[in-house]
């Protein structure tokens, strides 16, 4: 079974970039463009207009803190969705981990047969549903990734 790893499937910038939905990023994918994503660089005491301008990079060490508080958001976030996750299995954790952290609860709330599949337990409808959807195909590899691994859940594999 595959290994759902975040950090893997979004990289190390340490200098600030524009995502793929033309947003500034850096570190792990940390989004500078919202409230948290501000209020997070400035928690670890970090210049976030030096940061956002370009003249500022951060470290490896930084990068893993911020990357430590989005993904704290983002399991709160998933367990707000799926109430029973930490209960699941780690892999079912740490997929749903993954897409919050990837989409944001925003975006991953709207998945709602998916997180509805999620909450019975039934990891072929979670995986069917997120295959039959605009973020598989946006995805690429990662969104393979995680249907292949509800795939194998599903048929016990």
């Amino acid at each position: 079974m595959n290994e759902i790893n975040t950090k893997l499937f979004e990289d190390l910038r340490l200098s600030v970039y524009i995502d793929n939905t033309g947003h500034k990023t850096i570190g792990y994918g940390h989004d500078l463009d919202t409230q948290d994503g501000k209020s997070i660089i400035e928690n670890q005491h970090l210049n976030y207009d030096a940061i956002c301008n370009g003249s500022l990079c951060i470290s490896e060490e930084e990068a893993d803190k911020i990357y430590d508080q989005d993904m704290a958001i983002a399991k709160e976030d998933a367990i707000s969705l799926v109430p029973e996750l930490l209960s699941m299995p780690q892999v079912v954790q740490e997929i749903l981990c993954d897409l919050s952290f990837n989409m944001g609860k925003t975006r991953l709330s709207g998945f709602k047969r998916a997180i509805a599949a999620f909450n019975n337990w039934d990891w072929k409808s979670a995986a069917d549903e997120l295959y039959d959807s605009n973020w598989y195909e946006e995805t690429g590899r990662r969104a393979e990734i995680i249907v292949d691994t509800l795939d194998e859940l599903a048929d016990g594999s």
